[in-house]
């Protein structure tokens, strides 16, 4: 079971460093929608 966990970990990291700036990108992008939405939503509720 260990040497299968051993095998594993180096691919998820290999996955992550292979698809890590376009998914990031993607995030943030995500984030910022979300900023956006969650601001407006502030001012309808303040107002």
């Amino acid at each position: 079971m260990e040497s299968l966990i051993k095998t594993i970990n180096p691919l998820k990291t290999w996955k992550i460093c292979c698809f890590s700036m376009s998914e990031i990108e993607q995030y943030v992008e995500i984030m910022q929608i979300i900023d956006e939405f969650m601001k407006t939503v502030h001012w309808t509720f303040v107002q």
